[in-house]
């Protein structure tokens, strides 16, 4: 867990966080609940296809091509103040659509049943969350010299440690949704025990408030 918190508690985030703040007129309480649910959800995706067959190759073209050795956050500057906003948002949803399995309205469901934000913020912090994290991996890929599937399930086992299979699990409640008994509010309910019990709301809380 470690490595999340690490991320969550980058000058990087807290950029992320404060731009998203003004730009979507969420309160930093609200932004910061939101990616600290959004991220081990999202890892806990890439975990889930790192290890399938069939969705590994995409996931492992995406973190090596556009979003290798930082990607996004190499360019934070330019994405509150330029023209970039949406085009990141559209490439967030490419993202989530390929991580949750079609799913991913259902992740953004959770979040806002989670925290009580409204859909449409929700969507745009988790479209928003997906490059970053992605952006962040793809860093982590390159200067590990990964360059398979395996490499990288192990540097997200690695990074998110003894809560690996509890964000793996959660994902895959959201990715498989259209085939299990889980709702939104089930979802919603798992998702907050998880994130209190790994501290992660309390760093990103001392991060964007600090």
């Amino acid at each position: 867990m470690s490595g999340i918190l690490d991320l969550l508690n980058s000058p990087e985030t807290k950029e992320v966080l404060n731009g998203a703040t003004e730009k979507l007129g969420i309160s930093k309480a609200d932004v910061a609940s939101a990616f600290a649910i959004a991220t081990p959800m999202i890892m806990g995706a890439m975990r889930n296809n790192s290890n399938s067959p069939e969705r590994a190759g995409g996931l492992m073209d995406a973190m090596l091509g556009k979003h290798a050795n930082g990607g996004l956050l190499d360019n934070l500057g330019s994405l509150f103040n330029g023209g970039n906003f949406d085009s990141v948002l559209q490439d967030g949803q490419k993202i989530l659509g390929h991580l949750f399995n079609g799913q991913e309205d259902y992740a953004t469901q959770a979040i806002s049943k989670s925290n009580g934000i409204d859909m449409s913020k929700a969507a745009s912090l988790l479209k928003l969350a997906a490059p970053f994290i992605l952006s962040y991996f793809g860093k982590k890929a390159v200067s590990n010299k990964i360059s398979d599937p395996q490499g990288l399930s192990g540097l997200l086992d690695g990074i998110m440690g003894d809560d690996a299979d509890s964000h793996s699990i959660i994902a895959n409640k959201v990715q498989g949704f259209a085939d299990n008994s889980d709702t939104p509010d089930t979802i919603a309910e798992s998702i907050s025990d998880n994130v209190k019990k790994s501290g992660i709301m309390g760093k990103l809380f001392n991060n964007l408030m600090s």
